[in-house]
């Protein structure tokens, strides 16, 4: 094994896989980061709501397809993760209760 790999290890047939990991990505939890790595908007939706208690409702499938790469710290306020995403893609969202809900960002014609 070397520095950035990990292995997987199957008992029922004793075979092992070696797969080549972000070590950042693995050690974000030491610092209270949560990394999002090319992960899907609907990801991001899944995790947000286990953490923060919360549904989120995404406009469209496209939008919920559309792929992220960020970190947040642990302790951010749900408010400034959704600022955050809006800072990465041309989306929109409004807090209603505990629903959250995604939506693209008209342009104006």
């Amino acid at each position: 094994m070397n520095p950035g790999e990990k292995v997987t290890y199957a008992w029922n047939d004793n075979t092992y896989i070696t797969d080549r990991i972000d070590v950042n990505v693995c050690a974000a939890w030491r610092f209270n980061q949560l990394i999002f790595d090319n992960i899907t908007l609907r990801e991001i939706a899944n995790q947000l709501s286990a953490k923060y208690n919360v549904s989120v409702n995404i406009e469209s499938l496209k939008l919920a397809q559309r792929k992220f790469r960020c970190v947040i710290n642990e302790d951010e306020h749900l408010s400034d993760v959704l600022e955050q995403l809006c800072y990465l893609a041309p989306i929109t969202y409004r807090i209603e209760n505990s629903e959250i809900y995604i939506f693209e960002k008209q342009t104006k014609k």
